[in-house]
Protein backbone atom coordinates (compact mmCIF):
# COMPACT_ATOMS: atom_id res chain seq x y z
CA UNK A 1 0.00 0.00 0.00
CA UNK A 2 1.51 3.36 -0.99
CA UNK A 3 2.14 5.85 1.80
CA UNK A 4 -0.64 8.32 2.46
CA UNK A 5 0.18 11.84 1.30
CA UNK A 6 -0.36 14.72 3.68
CA UNK A 7 -1.93 17.36 1.42
CA UNK A 8 -0.97 20.22 3.75
CA UNK A 9 2.71 19.20 3.70
CA UNK A 10 2.54 18.87 -0.09
CA UNK A 11 1.08 22.37 -0.33
CA UNK A 12 3.78 23.77 1.96
CA UNK A 13 6.53 22.09 -0.06
CA UNK A 14 5.03 23.38 -3.31
CA UNK A 15 5.26 26.89 -1.86
CA UNK A 16 8.87 26.29 -0.90
CA UNK A 17 9.75 25.04 -4.40
CA UNK A 18 8.04 28.03 -5.97
CA UNK A 19 10.08 30.28 -3.68
CA UNK A 20 13.29 28.54 -4.76
CA UNK A 21 12.48 28.97 -8.45
CA UNK A 22 11.40 32.57 -7.94
CA UNK A 23 14.63 33.26 -6.06
CA UNK A 24 16.61 31.78 -8.92
CA UNK A 25 14.87 34.02 -11.44
CA UNK A 26 15.39 37.08 -9.22
CA UNK A 27 19.05 36.16 -8.86
CA UNK A 28 19.46 36.27 -12.64
CA UNK A 29 17.63 39.61 -12.74
CA UNK A 30 19.89 40.96 -9.99
CA UNK A 31 22.84 40.02 -12.19
CA UNK A 32 21.28 41.96 -15.08
CA UNK A 33 20.73 44.98 -12.83
CA UNK A 34 24.32 44.83 -11.65
CA UNK A 35 25.85 44.44 -15.11
CA UNK A 36 23.74 47.19 -16.70
CA UNK A 37 24.09 49.74 -13.90
CA UNK A 38 20.37 49.74 -13.13
CA UNK A 39 20.93 49.45 -9.37
CA UNK A 40 23.41 52.33 -9.20
CA UNK A 41 21.17 54.52 -11.38
CA UNK A 42 18.02 53.49 -9.51
CA UNK A 43 19.55 54.34 -6.14
CA UNK A 44 19.99 58.03 -7.03
CA UNK A 45 16.31 59.09 -6.80
CA UNK A 46 12.80 57.82 -7.63
CA UNK A 47 12.37 57.39 -11.37
CA UNK A 48 9.89 56.22 -13.97
CA UNK A 49 10.98 53.32 -16.15
CA UNK A 50 11.54 55.81 -18.98
CA UNK A 51 13.78 58.04 -16.84
CA UNK A 52 15.79 55.07 -15.62
CA UNK A 53 16.15 53.74 -19.17
CA UNK A 54 17.40 57.13 -20.36
CA UNK A 55 19.87 57.40 -17.46
CA UNK A 56 21.34 53.99 -18.25
CA UNK A 57 21.04 54.05 -22.04
CA UNK A 58 18.88 50.92 -21.99
CA UNK A 59 15.66 49.95 -23.74
CA UNK A 60 12.66 51.24 -21.77
CA UNK A 61 10.50 48.17 -22.34
CA UNK A 62 13.13 45.87 -20.84
CA UNK A 63 13.79 48.26 -17.97
CA UNK A 64 10.05 48.38 -17.24
CA UNK A 65 9.80 44.57 -17.21
CA UNK A 66 12.88 44.35 -15.00
CA UNK A 67 11.48 46.95 -12.58
CA UNK A 68 8.22 44.99 -12.40
CA UNK A 69 10.09 41.88 -11.33
CA UNK A 70 12.28 43.85 -8.90
CA UNK A 71 9.18 45.41 -7.34
CA UNK A 72 7.32 42.10 -7.10
CA UNK A 73 10.44 40.59 -5.55
CA UNK A 74 10.57 43.32 -2.89
CA UNK A 75 13.83 44.84 -4.08
CA UNK A 76 12.43 48.10 -5.52
CA UNK A 77 9.31 49.95 -4.35
CA UNK A 78 6.68 51.51 -6.60
CA UNK A 79 4.66 54.70 -6.09
CA UNK A 80 1.52 54.46 -8.27
CA UNK A 81 0.61 58.16 -8.02
CA UNK A 82 3.89 59.29 -9.60
CA UNK A 83 4.58 55.98 -11.40
CA UNK A 84 8.09 56.00 -9.97
CA UNK A 85 10.30 53.22 -8.72
CA UNK A 86 12.74 53.56 -5.83
CA UNK A 87 15.58 51.46 -4.53
CA UNK A 88 15.45 51.85 -0.73
CA UNK A 89 18.81 52.95 0.72
CA UNK A 90 18.93 49.79 2.87
CA UNK A 91 18.76 47.72 -0.32
CA UNK A 92 21.12 49.98 -2.25
CA UNK A 93 23.74 49.47 0.48
CA UNK A 94 23.97 45.81 -0.56
CA UNK A 95 23.44 46.17 -4.32
CA UNK A 96 25.40 49.25 -5.38
CA UNK A 97 28.91 50.57 -5.55
CA UNK A 98 32.35 49.12 -5.97
CA UNK A 99 32.84 47.85 -2.43
CA UNK A 100 32.97 44.50 -0.66
CA UNK A 101 29.48 45.25 0.72
CA UNK A 102 27.95 45.00 -2.76
CA UNK A 103 26.48 41.50 -2.89
CA UNK A 104 25.10 41.84 -6.43
CA UNK A 105 28.18 40.17 -8.01
CA UNK A 106 27.31 37.02 -6.06
CA UNK A 107 24.38 36.62 -8.47
CA UNK A 108 26.89 35.45 -11.08
CA UNK A 109 27.18 32.20 -9.15
CA UNK A 110 24.18 30.82 -11.08
CA UNK A 111 25.92 31.58 -14.37
CA UNK A 112 28.83 29.40 -13.30
CA UNK A 113 26.55 26.53 -12.27
CA UNK A 114 24.41 26.84 -15.38
CA UNK A 115 27.33 27.05 -17.75
CA UNK A 116 28.95 24.00 -16.19
CA UNK A 117 25.90 21.93 -15.32
CA UNK A 118 26.74 19.17 -17.85
CA UNK A 119 30.21 18.80 -16.26
CA UNK A 120 28.71 18.69 -12.77
CA UNK A 121 26.10 16.08 -13.79
CA UNK A 122 28.92 14.01 -15.28
CA UNK A 123 30.80 14.24 -11.96
CA UNK A 124 27.72 12.91 -10.17
CA UNK A 125 27.43 10.01 -12.61
CA UNK A 126 31.10 9.08 -12.83
CA UNK A 127 32.34 10.07 -9.38
CA UNK A 128 35.02 12.29 -10.84
CA UNK A 129 36.26 15.34 -8.98
CA UNK A 130 34.28 18.51 -9.36
CA UNK A 131 35.45 21.23 -11.72
CA UNK A 132 37.75 23.77 -10.10
CA UNK A 133 36.92 27.49 -10.03
CA UNK A 134 39.63 28.14 -12.64
CA UNK A 135 38.27 25.46 -14.98
CA UNK A 136 34.75 26.88 -14.83
CA UNK A 137 35.80 30.46 -15.52
CA UNK A 138 35.33 32.23 -12.19
CA UNK A 139 36.69 35.77 -12.39
CA UNK A 140 39.83 36.45 -10.40
CA UNK A 141 38.02 38.94 -8.17
CA UNK A 142 35.15 36.51 -7.44
CA UNK A 143 34.58 37.02 -3.69
CA UNK A 144 33.82 33.38 -2.85
CA UNK A 145 36.42 31.89 -5.19
CA UNK A 146 38.72 30.84 -2.37
CA UNK A 147 35.95 29.06 -0.51
CA UNK A 148 35.06 27.04 -3.59
CA UNK A 149 38.67 26.18 -4.37
CA UNK A 150 39.99 25.42 -0.92
CA UNK A 151 41.24 21.88 -0.44
CA UNK A 152 40.03 21.82 3.14
CA UNK A 153 36.56 20.40 3.66
CA UNK A 154 36.52 21.30 7.33
CA UNK A 155 33.47 23.30 8.33
CA UNK A 156 35.62 25.07 10.91
CA UNK A 157 38.06 26.12 8.19
CA UNK A 158 35.19 27.27 5.98
CA UNK A 159 33.70 29.25 8.88
CA UNK A 160 37.08 30.83 9.64
CA UNK A 161 37.55 31.90 6.01
CA UNK A 162 33.99 33.16 5.68
CA UNK A 163 34.35 35.09 8.95
CA UNK A 164 37.51 36.71 7.66
CA UNK A 165 35.71 37.63 4.45
CA UNK A 166 32.80 39.10 6.39
CA UNK A 167 35.20 41.03 8.62
CA UNK A 168 36.93 42.47 5.58
CA UNK A 169 33.54 43.39 4.14
CA UNK A 170 32.54 45.21 7.33
CA UNK A 171 35.80 47.17 7.25
CA UNK A 172 35.09 48.12 3.62
CA UNK A 173 38.26 46.50 2.35
CA UNK A 174 38.74 45.93 -1.34
CA UNK A 175 38.27 42.54 -2.97
CA UNK A 176 42.06 42.15 -2.79
CA UNK A 177 41.76 41.79 1.00
CA UNK A 178 38.69 39.56 0.91
CA UNK A 179 40.41 37.23 -1.55
CA UNK A 180 43.40 36.97 0.76
CA UNK A 181 41.09 36.26 3.69
CA UNK A 182 39.67 33.34 1.75
CA UNK A 183 43.07 31.95 0.90
CA UNK A 184 43.17 33.08 -2.71
CA UNK A 185 45.89 35.11 -4.34
CA UNK A 186 45.47 38.87 -4.45
CA UNK A 187 44.76 40.57 -7.73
Amino acid sequence: MPPQIDQERTKQFAGKLLGIYTGCALTKLIDIGHQTGLFDAGAKYPSTSQELAERTGLNERYVREWLGAMTTGGIFTYEPASQTYSLPPEHAALLCGDTAKNLAPMSQMLNVFGKNLPQLVQCFREGAGSPTPNSVGLPRAWPMRGVASTTSTSSADFSRRLGAFQGASRRGSASRTSGAALGTPSM
